[in-house]
């Protein structure tokens, strides 16, 4: 009988070891949880890296196949240089020339839309007509 008080107080202890072993897991479960988290983030950034990594080396192998197939027509000289103090200066005889004209060009027309031209057209021949005789039943031109 007491051999098996002795196994009984064995297996007690056993257990209570046991016991403390798994009350310590729990006590680390969150360390391990946060730990866990933080793995799976960065091994999320990483596939976002690497995908990015991947489309742009795709890129650039499309692009240099491109320049490759293009290179001999991209670099044809199409005529001379301009002088490099012609460049930063506006030609000012050639904007004034071109706002007469454009001055001209709207007046010209915004007579002819408005009629304005054939108004006095017909009062010439109006006053062709009456040899300059003033007819005030009508509003007076001259």
């Amino acid at each position: 009988m007491n051999e098996a008080i002795n196994r009984g107080k064995k297996r007690v202890e056993t257990l209570e070891k046991r016991q403390t072993d798994v009350d310590k897991l729990i006590a680390s479960a969150p360390l391990f949880a946060t730990q866990l988290s933080e793995l799976n983030r960065d091994a999320d950034m990483v596939r976002v890296k690497v995908t990015q990594l991947v489309s742009k080396k795709a890129e650039a192998e499309i692009t240099a196949d491109l320049e490759g197939e293009e290179r001999p027509s991209s670099y044809r000289v199409l005529g001379e240089r301009a002088s490099a103090g012609d460049a930063g200066q506006p030609n000012r005889s050639q904007a004034l020339l071109l706002a007469l004209l454009g001055a001209l060009a709207l007046g010209a027309g915004g007579l002819h839309r408005s009629g304005a031209v054939g108004q006095v057209a017909a009062g010439a021949r109006w006053r062709r007509a009456t040899r300059w005789r003033c007819r005030c039943w009508r509003a007076c031109p001259s």
